[in-house]
C-alpha cells in the first residue's frame, strides 16, 4: 500500500506542471478572445489624463502632485514593440489671463522604441491589458486562483524578457476577472529609494468597440500613489494610420544653425569643469555639482548636509570627496534639506 501511494504521488508531481501550463494557456487564450486581442498587432486610444510627479509631494504623507495631460493620444505597435504617446500641456500666466499652450517641452511626448530595452520604459507596453496578454502568451506564464479585496481572480504570472541589473528577469502579474477582463497588472521596478518599487495599473469600466475591449478608466500607481490616471474615450485595434501615429515630427531647426537646431559655429568655448569642492571656512567645505553638499568638520567626526542627492553614484562621489578633504574622521551624521527624491535618491549609500 505504501508503494502504491508513493507511485501515485510521483505521478501527481510529474503531471502537475503540464496541467498548470495547460490551464494558463487556456485562460490566456480565453481572455485574449474575450478582449479582442486575437489578431491584434497594434492599438490606438485617446482621452484625457493626469500625470503624478513621483517623489515630489509637498508632504511625505500626501499623494504625488499631478499635472494635466490634455488631448492624450497613445499608439502601441506590439510587433516591434514600440509606443508613442502625445498630449498637450497648458500654463496659466502668473500675471493672470488665459491659459496658454506650452509648446515644445519634453513632457508633451513619450516615445518607446525597440532600442529602449530598459524595463522602466518597456513596462509601459507590457502592463497594458493587451500587452499583458501578449506577453503572457509568449513567455510561459503560470496561473493560480487568488482572492483580492473579496473578489476571486485568476492571477497570471510571467517573466519579462528584460532582466534587472542583478540578472533576474522582471516579473509581471495580471489579475483576470470572471468575465476574462484584465483588471489589474503588477510589476516591480528597481528604484534607489524604494528598492523593488511596485508599479500597479488598474483597468476599470470596460467598453466595447467592434469586439475590442478597452477600459474607460486607467489608474497607474507607483509607491502607493497615482503616477498616471486617464479617462479613455475610444480605442481601435490595428489602426490604419499606425505609421503616422508612431512617427514623431521632425525637430525644428534654427535659421543659420547646425542640423537639429544646434547653433552654428563661432560660439563661446565650453565652460571649464567646476572644482570638486571649495573651502568656505575653516573645516567647512562645499562639494560642488548639480546638487551641492556641505561637509562640516567637528572635533571627532564629520557632518554632511545633503549627503544623498540625485542618486547612489552622486552620494558616493560626495562621500569620497569628503573623505579626501577631511581624512581620518568618520562621517557620523547626515542632514537632508527635504524629502523629495532628487534630494534623497542616494540616501541609502549615505546610510550605509
Amino acid at each position: 500500500m505504501m508503494k502504491m501511494w508513493g507511485v501515485a504521488a510521483l505521478l501527481v508531481a510529474v503531471l502537475a506542471s503540464p496541467v498548470a501550463a495547460q490551464n494558463a494557456t487556456t485562460i490566456i487564450a480565453n481572455a485574449s478572445k474575450a478582449m479582442g486581442v486575437d489578431g491584434m498587432n497594434s492599438i490606438h486610444y485617446y482621452g484625457v489624463a493626469t500625470a503624478g510627479n513621483l517623489g515630489q509631494n509637498n508632504n511625505a504623507n500626501q499623494p504625488w502632485p499631478v499635472t494635466a495631460q490634455n488631448d492624450y493620444v497613445r499608439a502601441i505597435d506590439f510587433t516591434q514593440p514600440a509606443s508613442r504617446a502625445t498630449w498637450a500641456s497648458y500654463a496659466v500666466p502668473v500675471t493672470g489671463g488665459a491659459a496658454a499652450l506650452v509648446q515644445g517641452t519634453p513632457q508633451t511626448q513619450q516615445l518607446i522604441t525597440p532600442q529602449n530595452t530598459a524595463w522602466a520604459q518597456q513596462l509601459e507596453i507590457w502592463i497594458t491589458p493587451w500587452g499583458f496578454l501578449k506577453g503572457a502568451a509568449a513567455n510561459n506564464a503560470t496561473v493560480r486562483s487568488q482572492t483580492v479585496g473579496g473578489r476571486r481572480y485568476q492571477a497570471v504570472t510571467f517573466n519579462a524578457p528584460v532582466k534587472s541589473p542583478g540578472g533576474q528577469p522582471y516579473r509581471v502579474v495580471g489579475y483576470l476577472n470572471a468575465q476574462n477582463m484584465v483588471e489589474r497588472v503588477q510589476t516591480w521596478l528597481d528604484n534607489p529609494f524604494f528598492g523593488d518599487m511596485l508599479v500597479e495599473a488598474e483597468y476599470l469600466y470596460y467598453r466595447d468597440n467592434n469586439g475590442l475591449k478597452f477600459p474607460a478608466r486607467i489608474v497607474q500607481r507607483r509607491a502607493g500613489w497615482p503616477t498616471f490616471e486617464a479617462d479613455i474615450l475610444a480605442a481601435w485595434a490595428n489602426p490604419a494610420n499606425l505609421q503616422a501615429l508612431m512617427t514623431p515630427p521632425a525637430p525644428a531647426g534654427r535659421a543659420g544653425g547646425a542640423p537639429g537646431g544646434a547653433p552654428g559655429g563661432g560660439g563661446q568655448a565650453p565652460a571649464a569643469t567646476p572644482p570638486a569642492s571649495e573651502k568656505l571656512a575653516e573645516g567647512v567645505f562645499r562639494i560642488t555639482g548639480a546638487y551641492n553638499a556641505l561637509a562640516v568638520e567637528m572635533a571627532d567626526h564629520v557632518v554632511l548636509f545633503e549627503p544623498g542627492p540625485q542618486n547612489l553614484e552622486r552620494a558616493r562621489a560626495i562621500i569620497t570627496e569628503t573623505r579626501r578633504l577631511i581624512p581620518n574622521k568618520p562621517i557620523r551624521f547626515g542632514v537632508i534639506s527635504h524629502h523629495h527624491l532628487d534630494h534623497t535618491g542616494g540616501l541609502a549609500e549615505a546610510v550605509a
